[in-house]
């Protein structure tokens, strides 16, 4: 998990902090999205489409996460 909290900072602050995130396709006929960022009980973000790799979809959703907060006036990431 290091990797992933090196490259994806935003996102891992997220998943331990704020929500969770959702990779994969729903069985629902009417949600077709490959990504979900969800807070709490609430839908954050969903994607409309595929990705070439993991590591494209988990930079999609680590901007994702910092523009939203961004918005919000939240910050996930201490100052050192």
């Amino acid at each position: 998990m290091a990797f992933v909290n090196e490259k994806y900072p935003n996102m891992s602050a997220w998943v331990g902090k704020e929500g969770s995130i959702e990779i994969g396709y729903s069985y629902n006929p009417y949600d077709q999205s490959f990504l979900r960022v969800i807070q709490y009980t609430d839908l954050i973000w969903s994607s409309e489409h595929s990705y070439p790799s993991l590591d494209d979809a988990f930079a999609v959703i680590e901007q994702v996460i910092i523009n939203w907060c961004d918005e919000q006036g939240i910050s996930l990431i201490e100052e050192k």
